[in-house]
């Protein structure tokens, strides 16, 4: 139980340095005074909370913590270093590589402000046919292989 407990405790100082690490840049970035005020304030928090970490004495508590941190991301943890070692990033880091890194980022970032832009259309669509009395339901959509929300008719009273 010791030894669990060293690890939860080790994991945790990390997750809240990585944190601090973060918050660091996030400042280094900020625009605005109440950008930094914010970005300072949560460094100071991490920073305490490193501090006070080693005091926690229920290993319950250390584990709600990891499974609050980590939750279902222990996925994205398992694979982070294939990613970075992976041939594809060495290829997308050489010279000729970069641009090609460069037009499948700024796709994706287009993909998701189009996503994100029919999904508002979307919202204001239900919220409108909602305020005019239509019923709207959920339906089954094959192509996307999810469901959606289908103006199907007026409510009755």
């Amino acid at each position: 139980m010791e030894k669990s407990r060293k690890y939860l405790i080790n994991f945790i100082q990390k997750y809240l340095e990585t944190s601090v690490a973060l918050m660091e840049y996030y400042k280094s970035v900020a625009n605005t005074r109440k950008e930094k005020y914010v970005c300072n304030k949560s460094i100071k928090s991490c920073k305490q909370a490193i501090d006070h970490l080693r005091q926690i004495k229920h290993i319950e508590i250390l584990q709600y913590l990891y499974s609050t941190f980590v939750g279902n991301n222990v996925i994205a943890y398992s694979v982070s270093g294939k990613i970075v070692l992976s041939n594809k990033l060495k290829e997308y880091d050489s010279d000729s590589g970069i641009q090609e890194f460069r037009e499948m980022v700024e796709t994706q970032k287009k993909e998701r402000e189009q996503k994100e832009k029919e999904r508002q259309e979307t919202l204001n669509a239900v919220r409108k046919a909602k305020e005019q009395g239509k019923n709207v339901e959920m339906v089954w959509d094959k192509d996307t292989k999810t469901t959606k929300p289908m103006i199907v008719q007026e409510k009755v009273n």
